[in-house]
C-alpha cells in the first residue's frame, strides 16, 4: 500500500526569478532522498509549487514504512578493544556511537 506525501516549506520572500529553479531543485533532492531510503515504490510522480513565501513538493507512490535493513558496522580490533578483561575506550565508545551499552 502506497500514499501520497506532501512537504511543504516555509520560507521569506524569495526572488520571483528564481522560483522555478528552486522548486525543480528542491523536488529532486526530495525524489533522490526518497529513492536513496528505499521509500518509493514502483511509478512515482513527483510535483513541485512555489510561490513567493512557499515551496511545495508532491509525491505519489510513497511507502509508509522502509523495509527491514541489516547494517553492520566493524568496531575496533579485539587486541584494541579489551585490555586486562576489561572494554577499552575505542570499545565504549564504538558502542555508544552504536546505540549500545555495555555490560561487563
Amino acid at each position: 500500500m502506497t500514499q501520497t506525501l506532501l512537504i511543504e516549506l516555509l520560507t521569506e520572500e524569495l526572488p520571483p526569478k528564481a522560483l522555478n529553479n528552486l522548486s525543480n531543485h528542491f523536488a529532486a533532492s526530495i525524489a533522490e532522498g526518497l529513492e536513496k531510503a528505499q521509500l518509493i515504490d514502483g511509478e512515482t510522480a513527483v510535483t513541485a509549487y512555489a510561490s513567493p513565501r512557499r515551496l511545495a513538493v508532491q509525491v505519489k507512490n510513497v511507502k509508509p514504512v522502509q523495509a527491514d535493513q541489516q547494517i553492520v558496522k566493524k568496531g575496533p580490533a579485539v587486541a584494541n578493544g579489551m585490555k586486562d578483561g576489561a572494554p577499552t575506550k575505542a570499545l565504549e565508545g564504538f558502542a555508544r556511537g552504536a546505540g549500545r551499552r555495555l555490560k561487563i
